[in-house]
């Protein structure tokens, strides 16, 4: 949200070595790079997180966002669904 997303990136990766099975770390993990246009690790990655969560759902995901602000809520999810979460 503060538009420093390779500090992000390297962040999230980082609790994902702690914690690799964190939906939280790997969704965000999965936004930053949509949003930096890095298309192949987000899709790579939303690949996996679809293996190992079968029942998630954007719409699911967007219900449980705690932002105020819908523009935020549909940067993230639209973020996802073009990493092609669904």
């Amino acid at each position: 949200m503060t538009g420093r997303y390779e500090e992000a990136i390297a962040e999230f990766k980082k609790a994902l070595q702690g914690a690799p099975g964190s939906m939280f770390a790997t969704v965000e993990l999965i936004t930053t790079n949509s949003i930096l246009g890095r298309e192949e690790e987000a899709r790579a990655a939303a690949v996996e997180f679809r293996s190992n969560n079968p029942r998630f759902s954007l719409e699911s995901f967007a219900r449980s966002l705690p932002f105020k602000n819908q523009t935020e809520i549909e940067r993230l999810v639209d973020a996802l669904r073009k990493a092609g979460l669904k």
